[in-house]
């Protein structure tokens, strides 16, 4: 007779579970770096001649050409105001890292984009100690400025008092004054942020309606004929501290 081979059962064995395969998480790019410290003095401040410039490279540049968008016409207008320093130049070397100091152009660079008599005519409407406009004097003694009226500010005594030693500064001028506001759109199409302005007059002989002190901003300052003291009507400053948004001061 035949045995029967006994069967062995092999032990049942729960087959292992299929293991996931994880998503590879997308690499979120590195913060750029921040640009490297000025060194000293020196590198804080970029001077740059530009007697050569032509005086009316701005008013060329604001000049329309046919079938050209806003960022075209924004770039041709910061090459203007830094010139001799090209835009490339510009973005590589001062953007974002130190001052740039142009000096050397006459009066009639500035001509036309916004006077003193600009400023006044602004004023012939309506506007608002605090506001719309300042009118200030710098007390030495306290080193305070002091604000000479609360009201509504009338462009006759507006100007009595820039004679007696005030200074005026109007507030947003591209709301009241079109050249000024064509020019910051224009800038606006090239940084890609809002741009802003305030006008400044200040007396002669050295008067000085407010006190030393920096503003977190980005700064574009162009000197009109009027100004007298630190600035000459050639001087133009532009730096970049890394605010979101630009003004332009016209001294």
């Amino acid at each position: 007779m035949k045995k029967k081979r006994k069967q062995q059962h092999q032990p049942l064995v729960a087959p292992a579970p299929a293991s996931k395969k994880k998503k590879k998480q997308k690499q979120q790019p590195a913060p750029s770096p921040p640009p490297p410290p000025v060194a000293s003095s020196n590198d804080a401040l970029q001077v740059v001649d530009a007697a050569d410039v032509a005086p009316d490279a701005v008013e060329n540049a604001m000049r329309r050409r046919t079938q050209e968008d806003g960022d075209v016409r924004g770039r041709r207008v910061l090459r203007a105001l830094i010139a001799p320093v090209g835009a490339r130049a510009f973005y590589e070397e001062t953007f974002e890292r130190r001052g740039l100091f142009v000096r050397g152009r006459g009066e009639d660079y500035l001509r036309g984009w916004c006077s003193s008599e600009d400023v006044f005519r602004a004023l012939e409407r309506p506007a608002t100690s605090g506001v719309d406009v300042d009118v200030t004097r710098y007390d030495p003694s306290s080193e305070k400025r002091k604000t000479l009226s609360d009201g509504i500010i009338s462009a006759t005594w507006a100007r009595q008092q820039l004679d007696q030693g005030a200074t005026i500064r109007l507030r947003q001028p591209q709301d009241r004054l079109p050249k000024v506001q064509a020019l910051c759109r224009a800038l606006e199409g090239e940084f890609g942020s809002t741009v802003g302005a305030n006008a400044y007059l200040t007396a002669k002989d050295g008067a000085q309606g407010f006190a030393a002190h920096w503003d977190d901003v980005d700064v574009c300052a162009r000197g009109v004929p009027r100004c007298c003291g630190a600035f000459t009507p050639s001087t133009r400053v532009v730096s970049r501290r890394g605010g979101r948004g630009w003004s332009l001061f016209l001294f």
